[in-house]
């Protein structure tokens, strides 16, 4: 799974065609499961089921009721642009549902709560899913606010008997979740040169990734009379939801926000590709006369190890989700 695979189409399209009331909070001590397994295995079946249903409709509201955050966000922006580049359905994906899930149930001592699940997916035989549950609160459904597909060949790090990452443990690891984060946006934002590098484990899907970018910048930056400007920053989103495994990693889900921007010079206009994802947000007739923008949204999960060692990409979802231009 390419960790920047939707801002790569974004820019070589630009190449070529440039509910009921809450009850109160009850949980008061360190000492309860998250969820029982039985119903960790209900979310899971109602969340395939509904996914399923909201995938074939293209249906934003319907998949919100199982989905939150960022992942949401996803969600819906590739029903837009489903609805907008592939009018016929042709294009929606086949129905998928999570093979023998495994749980990683942690304690809380109050609200939110949070769980994970990994499986195989019956659709896709060479990935696996990795999900991230959340309650907000007593009265509130559970929903997934994180998701990716890592290949089956990715070892992911043991769920059983993770349980919320300290302060403590936090001192013991290579790095801190947040600063794992700021560090694979610097790695993006500054390319394989970056000094950031050095603290990620090798990733064919990272090094082709930026090898994709710094093209995609380089074939812009021929016509500087056109194009004066590519400004791609990446920058880390919210605070990562973080977790230590019985390996001594931590399993980290965290988002980034990727801001692009290409720049034209004096008196010429410029559009989203017709085809291009970015269409869906901005079509090609619209026209601007200084710059196109787009915001591409990445969901990761990470494996953060003991000092010592490297952090692993197990894998990230990413899509457009606002383009436009001035």
């Amino acid at each position: 799974m390419r960790v920047v695979g939707c801002a790569i189409g974004a820019v070589l399209i630009l190449l070529t065609g440039c509910s009921a009331v809450p009850k109160p909070d009850t949980v008061t001590s360190l000492t309860r499961p998250a969820i029982s397994d039985e119903g960790a295995a209900a979310a899971i079946k109602r969340y395939d089921e509904v996914s399923n249903a909201a995938a074939k409709r293209r249906d934003e509201k319907l998949i919100a009721t199982v989905e939150t955050g960022d992942v949401l966000r996803l969600s819906q922006a590739g029903y837009r642009i489903g609805r907008v580049l592939d009018k016929a359905g042709k294009e929606i994906p086949d129905p998928t549902t999570h093979v023998k899930p495994s749980v990683g149930v942690p304690s809380y001592g109050g609200y939110p709560m949070r769980f994970v699940a990994a499986a195989r997916m019956s659709a896709y035989k060479d990935y696996q899913v990795l999900d991230l549950w959340e309650r907000k609160s007593a009265g509130d459904p559970w929903l997934v606010a994180h998701q990716v597909s890592p290949e089956m060949k990715v070892k992911l790090p043991p769920l059983k008997g993770l349980r919320p990452l300290t302060a403590t443990d936090n001192a013991k690891l290579a790095v801190s979740p947040e600063a794992a984060g700021r560090a694979l946006a610097g790695y993006f934002n500054a390319g394989s040169k970056s000094s950031q590098a050095a603290l990620f484990a090798p990733s064919a899907d990272i090094t082709d990734t930026l090898q994709e970018l710094a093209s995609a910048k380089a074939s812009l930056a021929k016509d500087p009379k056109s194009y004066r400007a590519v400004i791609d920053t990446f920058t880390l989103s919210g605070t990562p939801a973080a977790f230590l495994t019985t390996s001594g990693e931590a399993l980290v889900f965290l988002s980034l926000t990727e801001e692009f921007q290409v720049q034209i010079g004096p008196d010429l206009s410029i559009y989203w590709g017709q085809g291009s994802r970015a269409s869906a947000f901005s079509p090609h007739t619209k026209e601007y006369s200084t710059a196109l923008t787009s915001t591409i949204l990445h969901q990761v999960a990470l494996a953060v190890p003991p000092k010592g060692a490297k952090i692993r990409v197990l894998a990230a979802a990413d899509d457009v989700v606002q383009a436009g231009g001035f």
